[in-house]
């Protein structure tokens, strides 16, 4: 059977709802492995990457713990980087569907490119962001 790690301040960690985010307090004094009946462990405070989400304390077998982004790349991949592709991608689309037309509506096209442009900046930005 394999030992379960205790989460500690600092530890990157995962929620089922709230996603990615970083310890901020665990309170495992006391706690062993050996006390997993359904209820039981530790609370641990934690601050969500999503930044509309206020920090919160959870118990700690509601957390999967993650040490980088690189541990579990596809999980990161899908949480993080695939929102930000997927919204550069829809505004590629628009600024498509309008410069496809002979008189384009020139505001509406400088918009949607412009927005492709954002979107674009944001997805280059994360994936430059430095990874621990």
């Amino acid at each position: 059977m394999m030992q379960e790690q205790l989460i500690s301040e600092g530890d990157r960690v995962d929620h089922k709802l709230f996603g990615l985010g970083t310890v901020t307090e665990a309170r495992s004094e006391g706690f062993t492995s050996s006390n997993t009946t359904a209820g039981s462990g530790y609370p641990v405070t934690v601050k969500w990457d999503d930044s509309e989400r206020r920090d919160n304390t959870v118990m700690h077998w509601a957390l999967t713990k993650v040490s980088s982004p690189d541990v579990r790349p596809y999980k990161f991949w899908d949480k993080q980087y695939q929102p930000l592709r997927e919204h550069w991608l829809s505004t590629r689309r628009k600024v498509e569907l309008l410069s496809v037309t002979f008189q384009p509506d020139w505001k509406e096209l400088d918009e949607a490119i412009n927005a492709e442009e954002e979107a674009w900046v944001k997805m280059r930005d994360f994936i430059n962001a430095p990874r621990n």
